[in-house]
């Protein structure tokens, strides 16, 4: 039983990324978040993270639209109700429509509760299985020349997997040299939207080159064109954005539209959304990996706990803390060593605020 929560506090932090992460869409040199922390009446500290961007480029969602749906909507359904099962206050917040990655920090702070409770590492809780994972890494930088040699200091760092930007011809022809250099390594093209029906002799032309998967080709809402691009090439089309609900999972699979999700728990509402989610996948024969959204610790403990279940065989987004940050907010950022991850152990989701860097990095507390 999680029990009755009593007191929810909000970090709001901003720290500047080790390098910049490029897409058509926007530049990245430093990163805004929001670290929740839940308490029970019996003392026990759930963490949960929101992840959106300060602009709405990847979904509508953004911090301070954030700040705004926990403070005045969401948490005042959580504090001072009590609670068996994370599902129970998900249930709750459904009045409240969308919002998906603020209701994702209350959910992953509520499965950390249960999981200490339970005096159970989160992964065992879930059902995972693996006790390492291979993982894969983005490569998202504004020039040719920094993603060949990011692309080379992840390779001698043992990443099985990457994934790249691509938003035309000029960037699938970078691609199809860099695959070249490395052969043995898994290639995975993401376009966040970049194309159109109009670009179907370039599809044609990627669709040959035998990548992974395709991810989101088309805009957030083209499921029918999804579809129309999925009939057309055997490359496996993954969605993404399109997908932030059962609902729309469904309807994507309908429509033929879906081959292999990226499965964010962030974008998707956090962790009880997202195992319904990953179930209705294995029932119908789509793939699904792990995403990330350049996060912190928090959210990224709970990727290596989902990314750890038998249904995940695509090397997930879960690079080493140290690729984006020079110091995480967490006490065992995540570190990858020959191309590996380990699950964490501890009870709960497995890792705590590292509370003295966080104060650094902190520019507003909300306490309710």
């Amino acid at each position: 039983m999680i029990g009755k929560i009593i007191k929810a506090t909000l970090n709001v932090i901003e720290m500047p990324l080790k390098r910049p992460f490029s897409t058509h869409l926007q530049s990245l040199h430093s990163r805004k978040g929001i670290l929740l922390e839940l308490q029970t009446e019996d003392g026990v500290i759930g963490l949960g993270e929101a992840v959106a961007f300060e602009s709405p480029w990847y979904t509508e969602e953004t911090v301070e639209t954030e700040i705004h749906a926990l403070q005045q909507w969401l948490l005042p359904i959580i504090i001072d109700q009590t609670f068996d099962q994370p599902i129970d206050a998900y249930i709750k917040m459904s009045n409240v429509r969308r919002n998906y990655m603020s209701k994702a920090a209350i959910d992953m702070a509520l499965w950390d509760i249960y999981a200490k409770v339970k005096q159970m590492n989160l992964a065992d809780l879930i059902g995972s299985k693996k006790k390492e994972m291979y993982v894969g890494a983005v490569l998202a930088t504004s020039s040719f020349a920094m993603m060949k040699n990011r692309a080379e200091e992840l390779y001698r760092d043992g990443y099985t997997r990457f994934k790249v930007k691509i938003d035309g011809k000029e960037t699938f022809e970078q691609i199809k040299e860099l695959k070249r250099n490395y052969p043995n390594i898994a290639f995975m093209v993401d376009a966040n939207g970049a194309f159109t029906l109009d670009d179907m002799d370039l599809l044609k032309e990627i669709d040959k080159e035998g990548f992974l998967l395709i991810e989101q080709p088309f805009a957030v809402d083209d499921l029918v064109e999804h579809s129309l691009l999925q009939r057309t090439i055997s490359t496996p089309v993954c969605l993404d954005e399109s997908i932030t609900s059962i609902q729309e999972l469904k309807t994507a699979h309908a429509l033929g539209a879906i081959k292999a999700l990226n499965v964010k728990v962030g974008r998707v509402g956090g962790l009880t959304p997202a195992l319904e989610m990953i179930e209705y996948c294995r029932e119908h024969g789509i793939e699904v990996w792990c995403g990330g959204m350049i996060e912190f610790g928090v959210s990224r403990a709970v990727n290596v706990a989902l990314a750890s279940r038998e249904e995940f065989d695509i090397p997930g987004d879960i690079v080493a803390s140290d690729v984006y940050w020079e110091h995480d907010v967490v006490t065992d950022p995540v570190k990858v060593k020959d191309g590996k991850v380990h699950r964490y152990t501890k009870a709960g989701i497995g890792v705590e605020l590292d509370y003295d860097f966080v104060k650094t990095v902190t520019i507003k507390t909300i306490t309710m």
